[in-house]
């Protein structure tokens, strides 16, 4: 309902004040329309006494227009490559009628720029039981069944002999004892420890996916999943609460407990079952998002490789790690060589709300989080999230934030801090370079102070822009500039440029330290590199150094078996 505050001395309704006006509403129970101009000042109006204005800006999409871009979006790097080529012919068209080579001296041709490339070496993934994974350059690899050139360390694992290749047999001796082609139980790096778990069901028509028995299948399969990956969990089933009875699964209107109620069940019955409060509370949601949807739960159930990835999101959640680098930094001096000291990765970045329309975008908060590695793994980060002014992209308080997150830093590492560290900072324009330097390079500054008196590590700032126009696509062999070097054909099976490429030269700023990365496979469409601006650089990473860490961390995203984009 909405109300009216002190209209003709009293408070009133909205359809009261209109009737008192002499205008009475014919719909009292439409909503109303906010026409305030601000978002302090709210003005309700009926919406049946207004008129929409033709001809106004339309801030979404329609279904129609949305299938349109995404489909401009997902173009194949051929059909991508042509329209480049064909728009950049007609520019040249243009500036020749122009005749702007003549007055400016400016020309333009159709041909794709020709520059050299490298590929980066993929690194040894390490996980548990001393099992190493190869990954190759596809930027992807599969944890169940097909592990590529899985190098096993020591493992005597029954299942890691097969097409010849044995124990301490074959050309795998190099680097361990043996080469495998599909491990099953390839444990996580470091498996979490369950103690003590529920399970809250929001699911109110469970007849549609076979009733509670799936539900209890599904439980069953996740926890076999969870051992054959190496983490630590009670033998005896999680005790499992529904959001609605079962004697009310198949009726549509049968009364609900809701999910607050549903989830504080579980909890406390995994209390009163295991004994410690429940660290996992696993949530199976209602028929409308994906799981349902696709029929996870359901008489055919999930299969291995769904079950893998929802159990790599867990192991996190329970302090695990799930992959390592194998060797840790031994391969990159700089952070992991001998006699190299505690280091940390830091990470941040602001996001700004969208889709809310102009008047709300303009007075929305926006929120900045920061994160900072922990460990020498690279798999468990301390985070910090903070509410700022609206549409700021300098992070407030970031002094604060980063004091802390070394301060966790040191408590876990027995009072050691961290002597270099290495921040990427995401979503900044090269307008703003000079700004973040002086203003959240001295904040990195400003925390070490915080933390001691006098601690001054190494710091090198690096800025990573995802929001460009720069695609790269592989030269044709038989075409012009087919004497490079033979990283520019490298590609992938879409025909993207292949993950680890890396271009420093030619499309870069002729003054700085900049590079473009591409690190993913891409799954459709064509890739867009992350365009890296290393702004400072004081631990003295070098061109070589810091791509190659940069590439290598891409590997060690720990919620899924792929590389991301940057």
């Amino acid at each position: 309902m909405y109300v009216y505050t002190y209209v003709f001395d009293r408070s009133m309704t909205v359809a009261e004040y209109f009737k008192a006006t002499g205008r009475t509403l014919r719909r009292p129970d439409w909503p109303c329309v906010d026409v305030g101009a601000h978002s302090s000042k709210v003005v309700y109006i009926p919406l049946e006494q207004c008129t929409l204005l033709g001809g106004q800006r339309r801030h979404q999409l329609d279904r129609a227009q949305t299938a349109d871009m995404l489909k401009a979006a997902k173009q194949e790097p051929a059909v991508k490559r042509q329209a480049c080529i064909d728009q950049a012919g007609r520019v040249a068209s243009a500036l020749q009628d122009a005749r702007t080579d003549q007055a400016w001296g400016i020309r333009a041709t159709n041909g794709m720029m020709q520059i050299p490339a490298r590929v980066l070496p993929p690194p040894i993934l390490q996980y548990g039981q001393g099992k190493a994974v190869a990954v190759g350059n596809t930027g992807a690899w599969n944890l169940v069944m097909h592990i590529h050139r899985l190098i096993v360390f020591g493992c005597m694992c029954a299942r890691c002999v097969c097409r010849g290749w044995g124990r301490g047999r074959g050309r795998g001796r190099g680097l361990g004892r043996g080469l495998g082609w599909g491990c099953r139980d390839t444990p996580f790096a470091e498996p979490g420890k369950i103690l003590s778990w529920g399970v809250a069901v929001l699911i109110s028509q469970l007849g549609e996916f076979g009733g509670a028995g799936n539900i209890i299948a599904f439980v069953d399969k996740l926890a076999d999943v969870m051992r054959e990956r190496g983490m630590t969990l009670p033998r005896d089933r999680p005790p499992v609460e529904y959001i609605q009875s079962s004697e009310t699964w198949t009726n549509r209107e049968g009364a609900s407990r809701g999910i607050e109620a549903t989830m504080r069940a579980a909890f406390e019955r995994g209390k009163a079952q295991y004994g410690p409060q429940p660290q996992l509370l696993l949530v199976i949601m209602a028929e409308k998002v994906v799981v349902a949807r696709q029929a996870k739960i359901g008489p055919r159930g999930a299969g291995h490789q769904y079950l893998n990835n929802v159990v790599m999101k867990i192991n996190l959640k329970v302090n695990g790690v799930n992959v390592t680098l194998a060797g840790e930094l031994k391969y990159l001096p700089v952070l992991g060589g001998s006699g190299a000291g505690p280091f940390m990765i830091l990470g941040t970045d602001v996001s700004h709300p969208t889709g809310l329309g102009p008047r709300l975008e303009a007075t929305a908060p926006s929120i900045a989080a920061v994160v900072g590695s922990t460990d020498k793994t690279l798999g468990r980060w301390a985070t910090r999230v903070m509410v700022q002014a609206a549409r700021q992209e300098v992070i407030s308080g970031l002094d604060v934030a980063v004091a802390e997150i070394i301060q966790e830093f040191m408590d876990l590492n027995r009072g050691h801090k961290p002597q270099r560290l290495l921040m990427y900072r995401d979503g900044v324009s090269e307008g703003q370079f000079d700004q973040i330097l002086s203003e959240e390079f001295l904040a990195i500054r400003k925390a070490c102070l915080r933390v001691e008196r006098g601690y001054q590590p190494l710091i090198t700032f690096v800025v990573v822009q995802k929001n460009h126009n720069t695609r790269l696509f592989p030269a044709d062999r038989n075409g012009p500039g087919a004497d490079l070097n033979k990283a520019n054909y490298a590609h992938s099976r879409r025909g993207n440029v292949a993950p680890g490429v890396v271009v420093d030269e030619g499309i870069v700023a002729p003054a700085g330290y900049d590079f473009y990365l591409n690190s993913h496979a891409g799954l459709q469409g064509t890739n867009k590199p992350a365009h890296y601006h290393v702004l400072v650089d004081e631990i003295g990473f070098g061109a070589d150094g810091i791509q190659l860490l940069t590439y290598w961390m891409c590997y060690l995203f720990q919620r899924a078996t792929s590389c991301p984009p940057g």
